[in-house]
């Protein structure tokens, strides 16, 4: 979940009423580097994509594993915020820190199928 200290542009995350996870290389690499971007995952629901876009979001992307539907982008002059609404939240907590060990010894265009092995591994596990 959130931190405690954030940009003051992720305040609406903490607050809401939904569960929003870090993700992305300030996950997997522990990096606080101001120049990088901020990802994080939720459950997917009518409800939080409407909260999502009254905050400013917009759609931007679909994402390359099965268990993504979509993702969400803000952008200001200071931060982008990527969230990611994804079909089981559970599931995804599960994949990354299976993933968390190793995923930055593989290069990002393999990340989709990687993270569709972790996916499938749980499932059937």
């Amino acid at each position: 979940m959130l931190h405690n200290f954030i940009p003051c542009e992720l305040g609406h995350l903490k607050v809401s009423k939904f569960d929003f996870f870090l993700t992305g290389s300030r996950f997997f690499k522990r990096t606080a580097q101001e120049d990088t971007d901020w990802d994080f995952y939720t459950q997917d629901c009518a409800e939080a994509q409407m909260y999502l876009q009254q905050n400013g979001y917009v759609v931007s992307r679909t994402y390359e594993d099965l268990f993504t539907v979509l993702i969400l982008t803000k952008k200001t002059p200071w931060i982008k915020i990527d969230v990611q609404l994804v079909k089981d939240v559970e599931l995804k907590t599960r994949a990354q820190e299976m993933l968390t060990p190793f995923i930055n010894y593989v290069s990002k265009e393999y990340h989709g199928v990687l993270w569709d092995m972790a996916f499938s591994w749980i499932k059937s596990n």
